[in-house]
């Protein structure tokens, strides 16, 4: 990722914002790793020990807990959108990449954190692998590809067209038309 930000209108403001958030994503990413961890060891005794029952319920407290973080990262990157940069660099077109992507660096911690906590369940019932080619296939064969795809391709829109398109879709419905 980092590479194809050299591709973008302003690269050295790009590859500064997307260190920084890549740095704020592995803050974020010690909490759900070590509740992944947690979750993984307690399940796994619990299964060793014979009580399945135990398992489930760390199970479900686990990603629940996991979810609750999730969400509580994405009210809080939302909330730090235009302070979090400034602690990094005082460049006003970094602040503003910093500033845009953060809201939703947030909004994938909301799916993330319940994944890797569901991930450390796969290990603690001893099958890492499917863990494994979980992440495989939905960071590197959907979110990279559905990332990169969206990047280039929004930022090759002619936003002033879009609006004026708007304008003209929105004019043509009248008082007595009904959109279905």
């Amino acid at each position: 990722m980092l590479f194809l930000c050299g591709l973008l209108r302003n690269p050295k403001a790009s590859v500064a914002a997307t260190g920084i958030l890549i740095q704020t994503a592995g803050i974020i990413y010690s909490f759900p790793f070590s509740l992944s961890i947690g979750v993984s060891t307690r399940v796994g005794h619990a299964l060793g020990a014979g009580q399945p029952s135990r398992a489930r319920w760390t199970t479900v407290i686990g990603i629940c807990l996991a979810f609750t973080f999730g969400l509580s990262a994405s009210v809080i990157t939302a909330a730090m959108k235009s302070v979090w940069g400034k602690l990094y660099t005082d460049e006003p077109q970094i602040l503003e990449l910093i500033s845009t992507g953060l809201p939703l660096l947030g909004l994938c911690e909301l799916a993330n954190s319940p994944q890797t906590a569901a991930c450390g369940v796969l290990t603690g019932t001893a099958r890492p692998k499917e863990g494994a080619r979980i992440n495989l296939c939905s960071f590197y064969f959907v979110g990279l590809p559905v990332a990169i795809l969206l990047t280039f391709k929004l930022i090759r829109t002619d936003w002033k067209y879009q609006a004026i398109r708007a304008e003209e879709l929105t004019a043509a419905v009248g008082d007595n038309d009904v959109l279905v």
